[in-house]
């Protein structure tokens, strides 16, 4: 019987103990460490536990010592604990309920080692309370430089990038079954960041050669690849207005190619090269290369022509070597010419009544290496010049250029349009200047020449042997003087015959002050040559300055045109200097009184008044010689500040007053 008893009691036991284990039954499903350290803690119960309440211990150790984070409702199944620092280690964590301690969790902790050469050396721990012995497979995440997820197998990963200047962050995802039929449980590491860059230049790429071919007619650049690995592709550089410009990136490391289809104009173009690597770093500029261009100079009684060019620098291997090359109509290029070094050439027993086309070709001295210079054209076959030139305006600018201006019908046939000076209308021609032809308005600006004199101008066309056929008419540039009485400004002005006919008018203009525009004073008709400005007319206190113009229309020319003469400027102001202050009892004699003094400036009228500060009159003269030695009445004059008045009348019969103050020092 006690045998029976005693199973019985021992059933019950282990029946009770059966189902308060039961209902300890949970499971982890996420252990994820957030961006600031957090741990996010989420489970599932399979039977709720019979207590009221759940208490969260942690530790950085699995030996502990656990400390107790958090109390929680039985019902909760999140946790998040903010405190955790788990971006720094590995963390533990278990629930107590009562008297029964559940599964502890670990958090997944992942460092990351920036070793350069854009190379990451990641690494993990295993989470190994919660793991069988099996090497499970992780999820790797990267952001900051887009990619697809990794499949990772084991406890480390070496992820080599090419990142040019960008932060790169990683996140580790373990997603693990806990038991068969049993929903996941997922580890998600803390972020790993850090900042990968790439500042290394490549080798600069080596330009073999500059040329200008004259089937293509464009420029065409060709270099050796960089020896760089990662070169990514090239730059080409062009000098413009005084600094180097980008011209185009080419993409490619073996593209050591370019056309340049906008720089083929017959002028001097430098070109230089960068490499492009994958970061976007680019090398030193290359050496500058600069396209040859080719001139030509015809003699027809020689049947010659004399080739020259700029010469070829930074070859590889230097210019050792040319080729002249011709061809005459729609023929073929033929080589009719060569030499070593040099950057000139005379062709000889040519056919002067056949055109021409030339360029050469200049080697190395291996001749691996070759380089073509522009095209030039040369027309043995002279043709009579045919057209006229219209001298249309001969003007002088404010700031006292002469601007010569010609017109030139588009139906003229000429080779250039030569300017000549006259210092007499038939008097000997002194050449100016040279323009090649053009069409419409063709312009010269004259400087450092006497604008209060008259300068004659021709204008004349020659033919491609340079050769007047045609010779304008002389034109003088307008000339004005002013003469000044006590009543106006007298201007007047010489005679403008540059329209081949006659000025429809003459025009005055006025300016009142350096800062103001001209203002159109008079339209006076032709052949009125002279204009009065009265004095009581002009704004004071302002330079006066004065210009005139001729208007009408060239014959020939449906415009009108305007033509100034030089500016002509009346002193306003006298030249005068009064000082702030005296001293009376002072070693020096000049500043014992006070006394403007007046340079060059006439000085009828002239009076100088000094009062006190009461108002009271305390020395008057009208002796510009004469000045105030600070006595009243014989006796010294308190230290202290007077006031003056200053008028006198100037050589243009106005009268010019001053006031001001005078420090009397003691």
């Amino acid at each position: 019987m006690r045998m029976k008893l005693f199973v019985k009691i021992l059933s019950l036991f282990c029946l009770l103990a059966f189902c308060h284990i039961a209902e300890a039954q949970m499971q982890w499903k996420t252990v994820a460490v957030g961006d600031s350290g957090s741990v996010t803690l989420q489970w599932h119960w399979v039977a709720p536990p019979s207590g009221s309440s759940l208490v969260l211990y942690y530790a950085t150790r699995p030996a502990g010592p656990y400390v107790p984070v958090d109390t929680l409702a039985v019902s909760d199944t999140v946790c998040v604990h903010r405190n955790a620092n788990a971006a720094a280690g590995v963390r533990y964590y278990f629930f107590v309920s009562g008297s029964w301690k559940y599964d502890t969790v670990v958090t997944l902790y992942m460092g990351m080692e920036n070793i350069g050469g854009g190379v990451a050396n990641l690494a993990w721990n295993r989470p190994t309370l919660q793991m069988t012995n099996d090497v499970p497979t992780y999820t790797l995440y990267r952001r900051g430089f887009g990619r697809d997820s990794v499949r990772v197998t084991g406890y480390s990963y070496r992820d080599t990038v090419t990142v040019c200047g960008d932060t790169l962050e990683y996140v580790l995802v373990l997603d693990l079954p806990k038991s068969a039929g049993n929903p996941c449980i997922r580890y998600i590491s803390p972020v790993c960041r850090d900042y990968f860059s790439d500042f290394t230049a490549p080798d600069t790429a080596r330009l073999d050669s500059v040329s200008l071919r004259p089937e293509s007619r464009c420029c065409e650049i060709g270099w050796q690849p960089s020896k760089s690995k990662d070169v990514f592709g090239y730059i080409v550089y062009i000098y413009e207005d005084g600094i180097w410009k980008v011209m185009d990136t080419l993409h490619g490391a073996s593209n050591t190619f370019y056309a340049d289809t906008l720089h083929a104009d017959g002028s001097v173009h430098e070109y230089r090269i960068a490499s492009l690597d994958t970061c976007r770093n680019a090398s030193p500029l290359g050496e500058i290369h600069h396209t040859m261009v080719l001139s030509a100079t015809p003699n027809k009684c020689d049947s010659a022509v004399s080739l020259s060019w700029n010469a070829y620098a930074h070859m590889p291997g230097g210019a050792a070597s040319f080729e002249v090359f011709a061809r005459s109509g729609k023929d073929g290029f033929q080589c009719i010419g060569s030499g070593g070094k040099g950057s000139s050439f005379r062709c000889e027993g040519l056919d002067v009544m056949r055109p021409y086309t030339f360029y050469v070709r200049v080697w190395n001295a291996d001749r691996s290496i070759s380089a073509t210079s522009s095209t030039v054209d040369v027309d043995f076959h002279r043709k009579p010049g045919s057209g006229v030139a219209l001298l249309r305006s001969v003007s002088v600018t404010e700031d006292n250029d002469i601007l010569v201006t010609a017109h030139v019908p588009d139906t003229a046939d000429y080779r250039s349009l030569v300017l000549c000076r006259h210092l007499e209308p038939d008097g000997p021609a002194v050449w100016s200047d040279t323009l090649a032809k053009c069409s419409g308005n063709c312009s010269w600006r004259q400087r450092g020449l006497d604008v209060q004199q008259p300068h004659y101008y021709t204008v004349s066309l020659t033919d491609e042997c340079n050769m007047a056929f045609y010779v304008s008419e002389p034109v003088a540039n307008i000339v004005l003087h002013m003469d000044m009485d006590v009543e106006a400004n007298r201007l007047s002005w010489s005679s403008y015959d540059g329209f081949r006919a006659l000025p429809d008018s003459y025009r005055v203009y006025r300016r009142a002050g350096t800062l103001s525009p001209f203002a159109l004073l008079d339209d006076r008709p032709f052949p009125l040559r002279g204009y009065d400005d009265p004095l009581q007319d002009l704004p004071s206190g302002n330079e006066i300055a004065y210009r005139v113009s001729a208007v009408g229309h060239v014959k020939g020319l449906p415009d009108t045109v305007e033509c100034f003469s030089n500016t002509v400027v009346m002193e306003d102001e006298p030249a005068i200097y009064i000082p702030n202050s005296f001293i009376p009892e002072s070693d020096i004699e000049e500043n014992r009184v006070f006394r403007p003094v007046l340079h060059s400036v006439p000085a009828p009228e002239y009076l100088l008044t000094i009062f006190d500060r009461w108002g009271q009159v305390v020395f008057e003269t009208r002796n510009p010689e004469e000045g105030w030695d600070g006595l009243i009445k014989g006796l010294p004059a308190r230290m202290g500040v007077y006031v003056f008045q200053l008028s006198f009348r100037m050589k243009n019969n106005k009268l010019y007053t001053r006031r001001g103050m005078v420090n009397l020092i003691r």
